[in-house]
C-alpha cells in the first residue's frame, strides 16, 4: 500500500497511529516516491483530538468506545508501536499546550495536513476547533 500510494497517489491518511508509526510511514513513503521519481506524498494524519482542562473525564469517556478496537490486529499493532496500552492512549487530549506539544510531535514525524476528529463536550468541541484554527493560522 505504501509503494502504491507513493507511486499512485498524492498522498496518505493515517486513522489512530501515533507519531512513531507515521515516522515510518512518511519514510517508506519518501523513498517510494524518489524511487519513482515523484514528489513527497502528503501525510494526512487522522486522531481524536480535544482541547480540555479535564482531560482524565475525557480519556475515559472516550475510551468507552475506542478501546474495543484493541482487539483488531492493525490496532493492536499500532499500540505496540506506540508502546501505549489502549486506543484512547493515542488520542490528542489535553491543555491548548499539551495539544500543540503533541501535534508538533507528529509535524516532526512527517505529517503534513492534520484530519482532525473533534470529540469531547460541547464546550471542548468550541475550544478545540478554535484553537486548531488559532494553530492553523499560524503555520
Amino acid at each position: 500500500m505504501i509503494r502504491l500510494a507513493a507511486t499512485h497517489a498524492d498522498g496518505t491518511l493515517t486513522w489512530m497511529s501515533g507519531p512513531e508509526a507515521v515516522r515510518s510511514v512518511a519514510g517508506r513513503l519518501q523513498v517510494a516516491a524518489a524511487a519513482a521519481g515523484r514528489p513527497a506524498p502528503r501525510v494526512a494524519v487522522g486522531i481524536p483530538v480535544c482541547v480540555t482542562d479535564d482531560a482524565a473525564s475525557t480519556r475515559a469517556r472516550m475510551a468507552t468506545y475506542m478501546n474495543m478496537a484493541a482487539r483488531m490486529p492493525a490496532y493492536a499493532r499500532q499500540l505496540a508501536i506506540e508502546g501505549v496500552a489502549q486506543p484512547v492512549d493515542l488520542a490528542v487530549v489535553g491543555s491548548e499546550t499539551q495539544v500543540d506539544a503533541h501535534l508538533d510531535r507528529f509535524a516532526a514525524a512527517g505529517m503534513t495536513e492534520l484530519c482532525a476528529n473533534i470529540v469531547g463536550a460541547p464546550e471542548d468541541v468550541a475550544r478545540t476547533m478554535a484553537h486548531l484554527a488559532r494553530r492553523r493560522s499560524r503555520s
